[in-house]
């Protein structure tokens, strides 16, 4: 049945579990750097599926691998522990100097499959690549790389991962680009116009059922007018289903900063609506339709919608602060659009708490990178 029993160890945290596992409010383990570092930057990109946990570390600083070769670790969601550390490939073709290759600036993951990217990597430029890996094994599977490679294309700047597809965007070309996971051939190029911000923040692809769609957020559009606009695109056939402008036209916004999607359901932020205040609207793959307008839960601190994520079910929703009071996340319903659990930072000090979020059909994380576990400014995460 859906019932599931826990068994507990003498620090209260949760070590084997029976029954199928579902997101509450409850923190299932903390994860903490395997290096701590203040500038490792760890929990600044998250991801989650039924199986495992991705963790990104884009400025990791390790004297054996170079200057900020960047890290992705995979961890086990029914106990915690670490299955992967995965290490930049490519760390001797940095070439950005300190910069580093920000391997881990932005993650996704499956039961099958994690994709990780690094927007600063040299190829023939310094235009970014992103890696596809199997997730039981953590073998490099594919590397990706911008059809057009140039300086400043931010290639792997946001990627989204499902069974069959992989989603990259490639900010300085306007451009996103879906490649087939069982060949590594591009299979759509998605364009965007001249506007600013394509795909910079929000690339989404569904994870569930048949992978018929996929979300872009493009937050520059009428920058500072109308203020952004998201696409629903079919992965089939590349066409585009869907055009949403903005609900609110008021003054200076940003919507589509964020996107998620699944079969049935896309969404879009806007961390500027509501002066400052933030919203997240969602919306109907069938129809196009709004169906849920989800405002900020309190009338002080600005940022949510800063970072979104979907399941099949439930939406979380990020809001993060340099205050530590004022850095949350929330899981909906994505049938209700109702509040089902708050997610308080579970320390003290949780600078950038909600930064990233992830959220599968059974288990959640929030990244946090630059709380003080394991050294000053070295970043966490949370499973829920």
């Amino acid at each position: 049945g859906d019932s599931a029993l826990y068994i507990y160890d003498g620090a209260w945290k949760k070590v084997t579990q029976t029954g199928p596992h579902t997101v509450d409010a409850t923190v299932d383990f903390t994860l903490a750097d395997e290096v701590p570092s203040a500038t490792g930057n760890y929990g600044y990109a998250v991801a989650s599926s039924n199986s495992y946990t991705a963790i990104g570390r884009p400025a990791a600083t390790n004297i054996a691998e170079g200057t900020t070769p960047g890290r992705c670790y995979v961890y086990n969601n029914s106990d915690g522990t670490l299955k992967h550390t995965i290490t930049n490939p490519n760390i001797s073709n940095q070439g950005s100097g300190t910069a580093g290759d920000r391997f881990g600036v932005n993650v996704s993951c499956t039961d099958t499959y994690i994709l990780v990217g690094a927007d600063y990597e040299y190829t023939s430029a310094l235009s970014g690549r992103a890696y596809l890996y199997n997730a039981a094994s953590g073998a490099l599977v594919y590397t990706f790389n911008d059809a057009s490679p140039a300086t400043n294309r931010y290639f792997g700047r946001s990627v989204s991962v499902s069974d069959t597809y992989s989603l990259v965007s490639s900010l300085g070309s306007n451009k996103a680009y879906l490649f087939t996971n069982s060949n590594g051939n591009l299979s759509r190029t998605f364009t965007g116009s001249d506007d600013y911000a394509w795909g910079e923040c929000g690339v989404a692809t569904s994870q569930y059922g048949s992978h018929t769609y996929s979300a872009i957020g493009n937050y520059g559009y009428n920058y500072g007018s109308t203020g952004g606009r998201i696409f629903l695109v079919n992965n089939s056939t590349g066409a585009t289903k869907y055009t949403i402008n903005n609900p609110d036209t008021s003054g200076y916004k940003r919507f589509g900063s964020a996107v998620a999607c699944n079969e049935t359901h896309f969404a879009g932020s806007d961390n500027k609506a509501a002066g400052d205040l933030g919203k997240v609207y969602v919306y109907s793959t069938t129809t196009g339709s709004l169906v849920h307008t989800i405002s900020n839960p309190r009338s002080a601190n600005y940022q949510f919608g800063f970072s979104l994520h979907m399941s099949d079910t439930q939406l979380i929703v990020g809001q993060w602060s340099n205050n530590d009071s004022a850095s949350k996340a929330y899981v909906y319903s994505l049938s209700s659009g109702n509040l089902e659990y708050t997610l308080d930072s579970p320390v003290s000090g949780a600078v950038n708490y909600g930064y990233s979020v992830g959220i599968s059909s059974r288990y959640a994380v929030v990244g946090a990178y630059k709380t003080d576990v394991g050294a000053t400014d070295s970043g966490s995460a949370y499973i829920y």
